[in-house]
């Protein structure tokens, strides 16, 4: 049942992106996107290929920035991305992305990165 709801909601989602007013701007927001990667990764590919020149806008969000290089669909929307926006990560995955060049940091960046805290309340 699950499957039949999610191939509704990205009809529905694509007919208001592609086929609405095109004047008007759109915006498609995933949270949790990691959940979708493999069974909408298709979906999700084709909008951040797709959806700017219809006025629109996608934006996946995930726990961990590796969620992107897992599947060729959330890469391919990470690569097609204008905006990255970084929120703390663990360590590990800062230094691990860089070394194997996924993520293209500087010093003064990648100290950025692993000194951000969460402030809780």
């Amino acid at each position: 049942m699950q499957a039949v709801v999610l191939m509704i909601v990205m009809y529905q989602i694509q007919q208001a992106m592609y086929l609405g007013a095109r004047g008007q701007r759109k915006i498609c927001i995933i949270d949790e996107a990691w959940d979708l990667m493999i069974g909408a990764g298709e979906f999700i590919e084709t909008g951040y290929r797709r959806v700017r020149k219809y006025g629109g806008a996608f934006i996946t969000a995930t726990q961990s920035i590796g969620d992107y290089y897992k599947y060729d669909a959330s890469l391919a929307a990470f690569e097609n991305s204008d905006w990255l926006l970084l929120l703390r990560q663990k360590k590990e995955s800062i230094e691990q992305l860089t070394e194997s060049g996924r993520l293209k940091v500087d010093d003064a960046m990648k100290r950025s990165l692993m000194s951000l805290k969460t402030s809780h309340g």
